[in-house]
């Protein structure tokens, strides 16, 4: 992927610039210039936003990159145009925003907008996406990049670099874990101690629980305190099987226990039957006796019997006698009743003549009203219309009151509506001089909130450059203590050096002889030979083992301060740099300041404080608060209008509509008081309402109703009288008849029942009471068929128990209920014991089970944290490397890096310097791994990337970020990015190294690839001749320049 364009409008201080990145295809190394805060890294902000809609590092939302200078109706946006595989693809984004509205007062809210062309290598259109969707899938499709993978790739801060470059493992493993992602492995690895822990704790709980079960548990004889758990499980089964020895012991005696109380039972059954047998005697004896009371009385119910039976044959007889009398005595009463109602009957006819001829007398009458009935129904509907006409005028008056009261209201309306309209126009006509009043304290506004953040900014900047002016103070401390530190050190080496020096001449005078030549000076004569004492070889060793360790603690000074020096360097020229800056950014300020109208007379510049900004941005506020009020209020005043001027509109339409209203209304009163007259002509009364006539239309057919109905009841009860009246007179006469033929009945039957009661010698009242007892005749007989059976059964029961009374004796009940009692109370107290027993014994198998499961589980869990702990201590870093297996991954991850760096190192140092990196293991508690040495192939040694030089820094720090930008590229599966931004980095190089980072910067150049260096470094402006100048203005605005070779 190639940037071949960027434009930005309204974007950071562009208003609307375009960067053509084709103006440096002939040669791909340029330089990007400026002064600080002019812009430069927001070119870049601009390139990520359109691809990602993120800003670089996501410090800002594309809406919080709007310019402060945008005209508020034009919209922030920034298109990007590239080429990537033959195909060009033209992006564009707009993030959300508000703006003015092109018409009229007030803001819109405009949505985020996005749009990709893609074209052929000669421009023509291939497809267009719309949606972010959309467009998001097809750049993510075309880099395999997200926005913080691209911002590594694309822009290399050179000064984080080298401090990667030389930061111990612990540094490295934070900023290797964002960018390769190994996060899991660290969360893998918490994950296991908390596995871990969580194990532990189920094992003590688990513990806790044994011992819990193991307290609960029933002895026969308390465990000996020291006795383990295994020790004491093998006790209580030893008890348990004594405990079920005991029980089957209880078992028998209770079994033995039973036998003998159902034994006694047995003899307590038999005393209680014969108790029994005796009871029965004396209440049959009872009986019996009472039976022999009932004798009497049982003869002379076998007398009544035979009465009853007398009676019952003569009952026929009797009971025709008394039904034919009571036959008689009916037929009398009904005579007598029929008499009495033939009277009634022709009475009813006497009183029915008359009623007839009363209405027959009324006849003329009901004429009358017939006809009188027949008018009301024929003038009813007139009177109907009559009273609708005159409720239709009284309707009408009292609308037209109404509408005349209305219609003088309208035209009053009409003359206040034109009054307001007029108020409304004169007040509406101020909007024009409170917009150009609102635009210009906006634009007063936007420019000093630029100048508040500017300078805001720089005191930042001075905040940055007094911590760093005490840092350098520091480094200055530290490099004297250093310096003196080594000083002393040089001079205890001097002495180390003398001390084995004499040791090894003494060593080597004892082994001359004389004649022989010294194989130090070749001199044959060795005259102090004598004045040496003897050397062990083990006082040569151990001042050589001292010697050394001062050389490499002088070795470490040297590095220490080699390193101290590049620090101190590069923090006083990043000072200067800082300084020159700051001053440069006070005198625009200075200007920019100048240039502002605030409300506020007599504040200057050196005057500017956080309090008076506050003041200034409160005196805006209220400013803008004052002419937004009002231009509110205007807004609100055209509404007004606008409802205003439709209100006139329809008072005008609706005086037209009343008027035209008033003059039919007054046409249709005169015809309904036309039609009034007509029919109250016609009207017999005019005065009587329809409501009245209607009630009198039905009194008159109510009471000729009644009269017709009247007449036909008494004509059809006349009818009925006289049929009732023939009807009673031949029911009387047939009466009559059979009266006398019962009286000859009766007489007869009472003559055959005198006679047969004078020979029994019985009168009549003593026949029917015995008539009455017939019914219990049969249950007479039963009662005394059941006093002889009772008789009967009571001599055999007796006999049978006299019988069993004579044999076998038995012992006194309560002597056997004692002793029951005594054996049942001995059975509850065994069977108490043993169930005591059992339940322990129970009980105790239930803990044991329990306490087996929970040595089953904490075994299992023993294991399981054997296992957990060896692999935490393999993935924490306890291990013989000593190093985490996150960091091991991201060895693996740096070695690869390194591979591919030592390509560039290799031949931006012609071959002299190679990553290493230091395999040396650490402790557990201080584990290493990360740290990245220099091999010099110069001097054949190893040594730390602290000891070199500004310039070797920039290349080692530059080759190192160019390989991790690749590395992580090719991790990511993305596209080749043919552009790639190095942001600063070159103010603490000295003239050397500053060559020699150029001189590596031309080397990269080779690879095709395009740079752009982001820095204001004057030397790097004299050596880099084509360049994009970024000018700002001195308000906050900047424009884009080129400077070709």
């Amino acid at each position: 992927m190639k940037p071949l364009s960027l434009t930005l409008k309204n974007f950071g201080p562009y208003i609307n610039e375009t960067i053509d990145f084709t103006k440096f295809e002939d040669s791909s190394l340029f330089l990007i210039s400026g002064k600080t805060g002019s812009g430069k890294t927001t070119i870049f902000d601009g390139m990520s936003y359109a691809l990602f809609g993120e800003s670089s590092g996501k410090l800002r939302l594309g809406k919080e990159m709007r310019s402060t200078f945008a005209d508020p109706s034009e919209a922030t946006e920034v298109t990007l145009l590239f080429k990537h595989n033959e195909y060009l693809y033209e992006l564009n984004r707009l993030p959300e925003q508000e703006l003015f509205k092109k018409r009229g007062t007030g803001v819109r809210k405009q949505s985020a907008k996005i749009s990709l062309i893609v074209k052929d290598a000669q421009g023509k259109e291939l497809r267009a996406y719309s949606k972010r969707r959309e467009v998001d899938e097809l750049i993510q499709e075309l880099l395999h990049l997200n926005a913080n993978q691209f911002a590594q790739i694309v822009l290399l801060p050179q000064g984080e670099f080298r401090t990667f470059l030389i930061a111990k493992s612990d540094e490295k493993e934070k900023v290797l874990r964002n960018l390769f992602g190994t996060e899991l492995y660290q969360l893998f690895s918490e994950n296991l101690k908390e596995r871990l822990k969580i194990a532990n704790q189920e094992i003590q709980e688990t513990q806790q629980k044994i011992e819990l079960k193991t307290e609960q548990l029933h002895w026969s004889e308390e465990p000996e305190p020291t006795m383990t758990l295994f020790e004491k499980l093998q006790l209580l089964e030893s008890q348990q099987q004594e405990a079920q020895q005991q029980l089957l012991v209880e078992r028998e005696q209770i079994a033995t226990l039973k036998q003998a109380k159902q034994a006694k039972e047995q003899v307590r059954y038999a005393i209680e039957e014969r108790q029994n047998l005796q009871q029965q005697k004396e209440e049959l004896l009872e009986k019996k006796a009472k039976q022999a009371e009932q004798e009497t009385v049982i003869e002379r119910l076998k007398e009544q019997i035979q009465q009853l039976k007398w009676s019952q044959k003569q009952q026929p007889l009797a009971e025709k006698v008394f039904e034919k009398r009571s036959e008689k005595q009916q037929k009398e009463q009904e005579t007598k009743s029929k008499q009495q109602a033939l009277m009634e009957t022709q009475q009813a006819l006497t009183d029915w003549q008359a009623i007839m001829s009363e209405l027959e007398e009324q006849q003329p009458l009901i004429a009358e009203e017939q006809e009188r009935l027949q008018t009301i129904q024929r003038q009813l509907p007139q009177y109907q219309e009559y009273e609708q006409l005159a409720q239709r005028k009284i309707a009408e008056q009292a609308n037209y009151q109404a509408i005349q009261k209305e219609y003088e209201s309208c035209q009053q309306e009409k003359t206040t509506l034109a009054d307001k309209v007029a108020t409304a126009k004169q007040f509406i006509e101020q909007e024009g001089t409170l917009e150009k009043a609102n635009f210009e304290c906006s634009s007063v506004a936007d420019h000093w909130q630029n100048f508040v953040e500017r300078w805001q900014k720089n005191q930042k900047a001075w905040q940055k450059i007094s911590q760093n002016q005490g840092e350098l103070h520091e480094l200055t401390q530290r490099f004297a203590v250093e310096q003196q530190q080594k000083s002393a050190e040089e001079a205890k080496l001097q002495t180390k050096k003398s001390q084995w020096a004499s040791l090894q001449i003494q060593r080597l005078s004892l082994l001359l002889e004389e004649g022989e030549p010294c194989p130090v000076c070749g001199s044959l004569e060795h005259p102090k030979q004598q004045t040496h004492q003897e050397v062990s070889l083990e006082e040569i060793d151990q001042a050589e083992r001292e010697l050394t360790e001062v050389e490499k603690t002088v070795q470490r000074f040297t590095e220490t301060l080699s390193a101290l020096g590049a620090e101190k360097q590069q923090k006083e020229s990043q000072l200067q740099e800082q300084e020159a800056a700051y001053t440069e950014e006070q005198e625009q300020l200075a200007a920019q300041f100048a240039d502002l109208q605030l409300p506020l007379t007599g504040l200057t510049f050196s005057q500017v404080t956080p309090a008076e900004i506050a003041e200034v941005e409160s005196q805006l506020a209220k400013e803008k608060q004052q002419i937004a009020q009002k231009l509110t209020e205007i807004s609100v005043e055209k509404d007004r209008l606008a409802e205003l001027e439709e209100q006139v509109a329809e008072n005008s339409q609706r005086f037209e509509v009343l008027r035209q209203q008033v003059e039919t209304m007054q046409q249709s009163l005169e015809r309904i008081t036309i039609q009034q007259q007509m029919i109250a002509s016609q009207l017999l009364d005019a005065t009587v309402t329809y409501e009245e006539m209607t009630k009198q239309q039905s009194l008159l057919q109510e009471e000729l109703s009644a009269f017709e109905r009247q007449k036909e009841n008494v004509t059809t009860q006349g009818e009925t009288l006289k049929k009732e009246e023939m009807i009673l007179e031949s029911t009387l006469t047939h009466l009559e008849k059979e009266q006398q033929t019962l009286q000859q009945t009766v007489a007869q039957l009472e003559s055959q029942l005198n006679a047969v009661l004078t020979e029994q010698g019985v009168t009549e009242d003593q026949l029917t009471e015995w008539l009455k007892e017939v019914p219990t005749l049969e249950s007479q007989q039963e009662q005394i068929a059941l006093f002889e059976q009772e008789q009967t059964q009571l001599t055999i029961q007796l006999a049978e128990i006299e019988k069993k009374l004579s044999s076998d004796t038995f012992p006194e009940l309560s002597l056997i209920t004692t002793e029951i009692e005594q054996i049942t109370q001995q059975i509850e107290e065994q069977e108490k014991k043993y169930y005591q027993l059992h339940e322990k014994m129970q009980n105790n198998q239930q803990l044991v089970q329990e306490i087996n499961a929970q040595r089953t589980t904490i075994e299992d869990k023993f294991a399981e944290v054997a296992a957990l702990q060896q692999l935490a201590d393999t993935v924490n870093g306890n291990n013989p490397k000593k190093i985490s297996f996150e960091r091991y991954m991201l060895q693996t991850y740096l070695e690869r890096v390194l591979a591919v760096a030592n390509q560039r190192l290799d031949r931006l140092t012609n071959s002299r310097y190679q990553f290493e990196l230091n395999h040396e293991a650490g402790s557990y508690r201080n584990q290493t791994g990360l740290e990245i040495n220099i091999y010099d192939d110069n001097s054949g040694t190893v040594r730390s990337a602290h000891t070199l030089s500004g310039g070797e820094s920039f290349i080692a720090a530059l080759a190192l970020a160019l390989s991790l930008a690749e590395v992580i590229q090719e991790q990511a599966g993305g596209v080749l990015i043919d552009a790639l931004f190095i942001d600063e980095g070159f103010g603490s190089l000295d003239e050397e190294a500053l060559e020699m980072a150029m001189e590596a910067l031309e080397t990269i150049e080779n690879e095709g690839r395009m740079i752009g260096i982001i820095s204001h470094i004057g030397e790097l402006k004299a050596r880099i001749p084509q360049q994009l100048q970024i000018k700002s203005s001195g308000n906050g605005q900047s424009t884009v320049h080129y400077q070709l070779a």
